[in-house]
């Protein structure tokens, strides 16, 4: 289901600019089942579902119709949210409602009409300046396609989103459609009309349209159309008065010129609108920018002789009809507005090319949303998700890793009879021996080739995998689906193809819910760490999951679908060093839910150590093992006995009940908060089990903006000092504490230390019972 958002105009009411596009596109909308039209009730502060109308601009404008609540809860992931409307001004935050839609799995589409407040903030009211701009970040943040009203603003968002989040959302450009009223208005209509409008129709009449605001350049038109000689040439300006513009509203009102050749009318109907477009000498705009310009089109498409300026998309969307002006050229402007008054010839060729421009039907704007719409919800043909597996993608330097890997997929991973593997140029004959020896068909790619022209050396480990992951993934010999992983996974039991793709659906492995709350290693971040805060931050701006899908296990990967995700998330530095799994897995499944199937991972000796971080997800059973070079950092052999299996299982599980979870309640962390004048324990005492084995870690808030040195101590009642632990804020954002072997009443002191000298003292009491 599409939810089209209309907020602004069911609210203001409003008939002209932006709001004309949204009724009009809207009545064309509503012929289509699929779109729901929504608005917001800040009374109530919710949405309602616009239900129960014949006519949805009778609907707007007269309020036919009925106004049901949505309950989000009603959702469905897949579903559409779809902004047509000035968002900025409707009084919702679009990033709180964003992230609470993404969440749902709901897509975000948008349609965009201008930058006009970050192109020039003085050309806009300072209201909504503010509004626009946070709107406008969380547009280019949260949405998953953005429509465009010209080719200009379409690059101006791109290069705006590439320069403000690193990326540049998928979108397209649709055109606009002629002002509604284009048929012949009734002859009553008619002549109402003209006898309204007959002080203004006793002349020729130059016509401008658009509101009094800065961005139209009404002075401009003013001065020039004062400096030439108009004959008995008329200008009539139309549109209601706007913002920043009182000064020029005096000069015009006070000229003596005014109401005798110089007009302006600030509430002309669509009819009244229509009439003048018909009847004009020619239609001048001078505007500083436009995103579209829709006046000047309307005015082309009522067969109007027509100038404009070179502001904004104005060239784009009157092409070779109309006559372009340079804004920093009013003797050009001047001649211009001469000879579409005096010369024949000049006005005669302007008007020929009015007669034949034609413009686009409002249902053919319509149709081409609706098809792009379901172009993109139908495209997941376009993938091969059901293509077969029989290939396996590695990145290694250890030979002998690889050789217990490979050899245990050629024993348990039988549909697997191709290997790709990236190396370096040494081993690069080592390798396919050993591919060769085992009998299955190779293809060795060496770092060197593959990044030729990239510094490699001044990469940390996770900045250089990521970045090998994405070029190796764009070789031709890697198949449609494939299987990828490191070097470091050995297959413990038999698995096939059905184990990582069911006909269309991948089935994908997570090991941690959210890397939001990922805290790292101690007493220093790894560059694995730093990547999966990294990626946390990069999934969150733009309003993804944040599971970690680096599961050391074999994961299955479409080759088609991670070339676009990375080309288009990993290519700005700033997103260098990434989790490149995490990444892929959760922008993938949000955009193909219904082509993957996210499933809890099965993988042995990860974490090495029990220990080594707080799981949140503990395998039911394990099909591969995560093998380490050290034993401190985790098994270094192959691991086939149960009761170790069982063992190691048994960690994982105290762990989770001693920091995550107990009895389907979760434990509240141990926090120490840093903060302007204040560096204290959230809670006045804690309760721990005895035992180091019992490790809680004691979580640092540090809500400054400096680094910090921290001390710890754990004191007996007897005052003895038990346990120290020296703590830098800018290495890690925890401090393990090993609780004390024999229950009893602590006390555990910090102190906050700045060039050495303590600044601040935080304690807090321990009551440590048995274990």
């Amino acid at each position: 289901m599409i939810y089209v958002n209309i907020t602004s105009t069911f609210s203001s009411k409003r008939k002209t600019g932006i709001q004309r596009v949204v009724v009009t596109l809207s009545e064309f909308l509503s012929k289509n089942i699929n779109y729901k039209f929504i608005t917001y009730d800040n009374n109530s502060s919710e949405f309602k579902l616009i239900s129960d109308y014949e006519c949805i601009s009778h609907a707007i404008y007269d309020d036919e119709c009925k106004l049901l609540t949505l309950n989000f809860n009603e959702l469905n992931q897949g579903d559409i949210f779809f902004d047509i409307d000035a968002a900025w001004s409707d009084g919702i935050n679009r990033k709180f409602l964003y992230e609470i839609l993404k969440r749902k799995g709901v897509k975000i589409y948008n349609l965009h009409y201008d930058s006009v407040p970050l192109v020039n903030s003085a050309w806009s009211h300072q209201n909504t300046v503010i509004s626009y701009i946070e709107a406008f970040y969380a547009k280019i943040a949260y949405s998953d396609y953005i429509f465009s009203i010209s080719n200009f603003v379409k690059k101006e968002i791109d290069d705006f989103s590439r320069d403000f989040i690193g990326v540049s959302k998928d979108g397209s450009v649709i055109d606009l459609g002629p002002l509604p009223v284009h048929e012949e208005i009734d002859i009553t209509k008619l002549s109402q009309i003209d006898k309204k409008l007959a002080h203004v129709l006793k002349n020729d009449f130059l016509l401008a349209v658009g509101t009094l605001e800065p961005r139209k350049n009404y002075p401009q038109l003013l001065s020039s159309f004062l400096k030439i000689d108009n004959g008995n040439t008329n200008l009539v300006i139309v549109g209601r008065k706007g913002w920043n513009i009182d000064e020029f509203v005096e000069e015009l009102t006070s000229h003596p010129r005014y109401n005798k050749d110089i007009f302006w009318l600030n509430d002309a109907s669509d009819e009244e609108l229509a009439f003048l477009y018909k009847r004009c000498r020619a239609y001048i705009t001078t505007s500083l920018y436009e995103g579209y310009g829709l006046p000047a089109m309307e005015a082309l498409s009522f067969g109007a002789a027509t100038i404009v300026s070179n502001g904004g998309a104005l060239p784009e969307v009157v092409g070779q009809s109309a006559f372009v002006f340079d804004l920093n050229n009013n003797i050009e402007l001047e001649k211009a507005l001469t000879d579409v008054i005096h010369s024949d010839d000049f006005y005669s060729v302007l008007k020929d090319k009015a007669e034949d421009f034609q413009c686009t039907s409002w249902d053919t704007v319509a149709c081409s949303i609706i098809s792009k719409i379901d172009e993109l919800e139908n495209c997941a043909a376009n993938y091969s998700f059901e293509e077969k597996v029989n290939q396996a993608v590695y990145i290694s330097i250890d030979i002998n890793k690889f050789k217990l890997s490979i050899k245990s997929l050629k024993d348990k991973m039988k549909f697997i009879d191709e290997i790709v593997v990236l190396t370096k140029k040494e081993y690069v004959s080592d390798f396919e021996a050993e591919i060769s020896n085992l009998g299955f068909s190779s293809h060795v790619f060496c770092d060197e080739d593959i990044l030729a022209d990239i510094g490699l050396s001044i990469l940390d480990h996770q900045e250089r995998n990521t970045l090998l992951r994405k070029e190796l993934y764009k070789q031709v010999v890697i198949k449609d689906n494939f299987i990828a992983a490191d070097d470091d996974y050995i297959a413990l039991n038999y698995i096939n193809e059905e184990y990582f793709r069911n006909n269309s659906v991948h089935n994908c492995y997570y090991y941690y819910n959210s890397l939001e709350s990922w805290l790292g290693s101690y007493p220093s971040r790894s560059s694995y760490d730093c990547g999966l805060l990294k990626t946390a931050q990069l999934l969150k701006t733009y309003g993804f999951n944040t599971k970690a899908f680096s599961s050391h296990m074999p994961q299955i990967i479409n080759k088609k679908l991670v070339n676009e995700i990375y080309g288009k998330y990993l290519a700005s530095d700033k997103n260098k060093g990434v989790d490149e799994w995490s990444v892929y897995f959760n922008i993938a499944t949000f955009y193909f839910p219904n082509n993957f199937s996210i499933k809890e991972y099965r993988c042995f000796s990860w974490p090495g150590n029990p220990s080594d971080w707080p799981c949140d997800v503990i395998p039911v059973e394990f099909d591969f093992q995560n093998y380490y070079d050290s034993l401190d950092n985790g098994f270094n052999e192959i691991v086939d006995d149960p009761d170790r299996i069982l063992e190691y299982k048994k960690g994982l599980e105290q762990v989770k009940m001693t920091e995550v979870e107990k009895m389907n309640e979760k434990v509240r962390p141990i926090c120490l908060l840093i903060d302007v004048n204040e560096f204290s324990f959230m809670q006045p005492s804690f309760e721990l089990i005895s035992g180091p084995i019992h490790l809680r870690r004691i979580i640092v808030l540090n809500k400054s903006s400096e680094h910090f040195d921290i001390e710890m101590q754990i004191i007996d009642s007897g005052s003895v000092k038990i346990r120290e632990e020296y703590f830098n804020t800018r290495n890690s954002s925890w401090i393990p504490l090993f609780p004390p072997n024999e229950p009893g009443v602590y006390f555990m002191e910090c102190k906050l230390l700045q060039s050495g000298k303590v600044i601040s003292t935080a304690n807090v009491e321990l009551s440590v019972a048995s274990n």
